[in-house]
């Protein structure tokens, strides 16, 4: 055109534009889905920080998982039990209060660590002083010579040397349940020190960096990471130093990261060939940034104390059972909780079938999903039973049903995180154009103006993303030529996406 202005196309010169893809919309968060102590907090953290529910949900299973995993496992069949450990990943956009709820839910494992510390510290001191006396006497003993002894007398000097060796005492281990960041070499070496389990917990996806390879020259290492997922015996053996022998290596991580983060893990093809993306259960729930009021009210105070000291109480049973040395307890599900499990089961395995394909491109990840329902069922069962022993109940249907009630909206959550990661960017870059144009009422728009408003995207990704919309006839390309100047590139929108918003704005005011 050589005009500055031009004239729209009527509607008879458009198509009906074709949809873009667009993927599950989300479900909301099951009700009432956790005890009351616990829920109830839950809530409030929700509330009180502003932050979607799924967050503060998520990492409280993770956290209870942290206390439970070294103690107990869920039992659903004689030959078939799962541990209770999680894997959970909630992503949110930067400045979504992460690290907030990260803080407040770790706490008590945070405080029942910090009093351990200083109950064994003076211990430490004390032990650490003998051993080093045993060792000077012992240095002594062997720097006084042989030369000229009888073997009488060596053989008293060695006696003594072995019995002063066999006296050197064990520096005691300061308790640890949880840590933020750790290489998988050093992994091994705190679990098999602590009951053979660990928690990585974290409000960063740091650990995704050292799995990778960040200090193993880009070499992945996730063999430990993987067996820890599922109970297994491991063995370690690291040349110089002593092997590592576990019978049951659990591992729960409770992370937090963004958006970004999925689709750098994504694109590692170890960790999608060898099923570490299937082991999570992930949230990624809408942001509330731009929808926030502010000044909320805070949590009360009792509510936060009864869940800390109810997360408190778990701890303080699980390292009293485990101090009975009666190994690994059995969580049994009533005959109700079994039939409910199994009817989900066969739904899931159903739906992981080629006839149905709603879980069959991700089924790395839905065959693991009714293994997670039974853990997360015996969680909710460990957080109704925390102040006695919960292996004297079986798994209640209750339980169970909020188990596959989570469990259901998980799936809903892992179809949009798969999706995002497997999304074709120039799609993405069209979505948002589409979504900035419609927002404002445009009719149509100039590149320039487009170029202003994401400079996030380098040049030739937007021109992708614009080509999407032609091709998908939700926009028209026009050279928009001035008297004087550069010409100008010009998009008009096709008017059936304006008749479908006043339809739906009609639809709503009915």
């Amino acid at each position: 055109m050589s005009q500055e202005t031009f004239s729209p196309m009527s509607n008879e010169d458009w198509s009906q534009p074709l949809p873009l893809k667009e993927g599950p919309t989300l479900l909301p968060w099951p009700q009432d889905a956790f005890p009351e102590t616990f829920e109830l907090y839950v809530k409030e953290l929700a509330r009180s920080t502003e932050v979607p529910i799924e967050l503060p949900a998520m990492l409280v299973l993770a956290g209870v998982a942290t206390v439970m995993q070294s103690t107990f496992e869920v039992q659903i069949k004689d030959d078939y039990s799962e541990p209770m450990n999680l894997w959970v990943l909630g992503i949110l956009p930067p400045a979504s209060r992460k690290s907030k709820i990260y803080t407040d839910v770790t706490a008590p494992l945070r405080k029942w660590e910090y009093e351990q510390r200083l109950k064994l510290e003076p211990q430490i001191t004390s032990t650490e002083s003998q051993k080093k006396t045993i060792e000077a006497r012992l240095k002594t003993l062997r720097s006084s010579g042989t030369k000229g002894m009888t073997d009488f007398a060596f053989e008293e000097l060695q006696r003594k040397i072995e019995q002063l060796e066999n006296s050197i005492p064990e520096i005691p281990k300061i308790p640890q349940l949880w840590t933020a960041d750790i290489t998988p070499e050093h992994l091994g070496t705190i679990m098999a020190e602590n009951n053979e389990a660990m928690a990585i917990l974290s409000d960063e996806g740091g650990i995704f960096d050292i799995l990778g390879g960040l200090y193993s020259g880009g070499k992945a290492n996730i063999d430990l990471f993987l067996q820890g997922h599922s109970g297994s015996p491991v063995r370690i053996g690291r040349g110089s130093r002593a092997p590592i022998f576990l019978n049951r290596a659990v591992l729960t991580m409770g992370l937090t990261a963004q958006p970004e983060v999925i689709k750098t893990i994504c694109r590692n093809s170890t960790f999608k060939g060898r099923g570490l993306l299937g082991r999570f259960l992930y949230v990624i729930p809408h942001s509330n940034i731009g929808h926030r009021k502010l000044d909320v009210a805070p949590m009360p105070g009792s509510v936060r104390t009864e869940y800390q000291n109810a997360l408190r109480t778990l701890i303080d049973n699980s390292c009293s059972i485990k101090r009975t040395g009666v190994g690994i307890g059995k969580l049994k599900l009533s005959q109700a909780s079994y039939q409910k499990w199994l009817e989900y089961s066969k739904l899931i395995e159903s739906l992981m079938g080629e006839e149905l394909g709603h879980l069959s491109h991700i089924t790395d990840w839905a065959g693991k999903l009714s293994g997670a329902i039974a853990r997360i069922a015996g969680l909710l069962h460990c957080m109704r039973y925390c102040a006695e022993d919960p292996s004297r109940h079986e798994i209640g249907i209750d339980d169970m049903k909020s188990a596959v009630q989570i469990g259901h909206c998980l799936t809903n959550h892992a179809l949009i995180i798969f999706d995002l990661a497997q999304a074709d960017s120039s799609m993405e870059i069209a979505k948002s154009i589409l979504s900035w144009a419609l927002g404002e009422q445009r009719q149509s728009f100039k590149y320039r103006d487009c170029q202003r408003k994401f400079r996030r995207y380098k040049k030739g990704d937007l021109r992708t993303g614009i080509e999407v919309l032609k091709e998908h006839e939700i926009i028209q390309e026009w050279k928009l030529q001035p008297e004087v100047g550069r010409p100008s590139d010009v998009f008009e929108l096709n008017p059936y996406l304006f008749d479908k918003s006043k339809e739906n704005e009609g639809q709503k005011g009915q």
